[in-house]
């Protein structure tokens, strides 16, 4: 199975009806969304292998720092749930008595279910037995460059990358001009 993120972004957003919506204005929904394909198709175990194309450096390391995200804010929804309960209750009397307790405690079980399958997912990825992560490259600087910055960033979040691909790379042909020039460059 291939899966790629944006491909998967675009998807779930149209199965949904938000088009664009979703992406220009809830900041971090490209990597939730991505994520949560991640997590719908890896339970779905119908592969033995799954292949995710990644965007470009940057876009995967927010994804993978998803969870780390995710975490945070629910600790600060919890934080803010203590805080004024009191106050949301007072307000919910006056609208007409409906108990915030019930209706909080269904809005962070949804939350914690979220997270507890992200976890699990974050879980398997960082499982050398289970997941790889094999960067492709151009040997060129910048690239160079973001490998290895993704390589490191993969140390730190303790995912498995042993494999590096380094496409186009240019033979010298000695009746080729441009191709001297490109082997050069490289």
């Amino acid at each position: 199975f291939f899966f790629q993120a944006e491909d998967g972004i675009r998807d779930a957003q149209e199965s949904r009806g938000l088009g664009d919506v979703y992406k220009r204005q809830v900041p971090g929904i490209d990597e939730a969304m991505s994520f949560g394909e991640m997590i719908k198709t890896i339970e779905q175990k119908q592969f033995d292998v799954v292949v995710f194309d990644t965007a470009p450096t940057g876009h995967t390391l927010r994804l993978l720092n998803f969870p780390e995200i995710l975490d945070k804010g629910l600790q600060k929804l919890i934080s803010m749930k203590e805080k004024f309960s009191s106050m949301f209750q007072q307000f919910a009397a006056l609208l007409g008595g409906q108990n915030m307790d019930s209706i909080f405690d269904t809005i962070f079980g949804n939350l914690e279910k979220m997270k507890a399958n992200v976890d699990k997912v974050n879980a398997q990825m960082k499982d050398p037995a289970k997941t790889t992560f094999i960067a492709v490259m151009i040997p060129e600087f910048l690239s160079l460059y973001e490998t290895e910055r993704l390589v490191e960033e993969l140390m730190k979040y303790k995912i498995d990358i042993h494999n590096i691909v380094v496409n186009q790379v240019q033979v010298p042909d000695d009746n080729c001009r441009m191709c001297i020039a490109r082997a050069k460059m490289q």
